[in-house]
């Protein structure tokens, strides 16, 4: 029996962020079909933003649990160069990496204008 995998709001990034990364370059259009019709999709996952923040920008946000039991949960962004930000405690692991997707995208935006 194939095991089924279901997915709540806690695991997409809000509309603001998809914006932001859609303006970074990521490509957020997907296209479904449900009854015969095609619908587009402007839903990212966390997971999904994670991962190309990762392999397209070389940014590795990794989510820790101050313990094994539970949180609080920390957002360490790094680089090559090693971590440039620690984001504040959060009570959820998914809350911890949205907001360290955001952290994120604000460092590259930041770092674009200076350059």
């Amino acid at each position: 029996m194939k095991q089924q995998t279901i997915l709540t709001n806690i695991d997409y990034c809000p509309q603001e962020l998809v914006i932001e990364l859609e303006q970074l370059g990521f490509p957020v259009h997907t296209c479904h079909e449900i009854d015969k019709h095609v619908v587009i999709f402007q839903s990212i996952t966390l997971y999904e933003a994670q991962k190309w923040l990762r392999n397209t920008k070389g940014y590795e946000i990794v989510v820790l649990g101050e313990n094994f039991v539970g949180g609080p949960y920390y957002a360490d962004i790094f680089t090559e160069d090693g971590l440039i930000n620690r984001a504040t405690p959060y009570d959820s692991y998914e809350e911890a990496l949205c907001n360290g997707i955001k952290e994120c995208v604000v460092f590259i935006k930041e770092n674009n204008s200076l350059a």
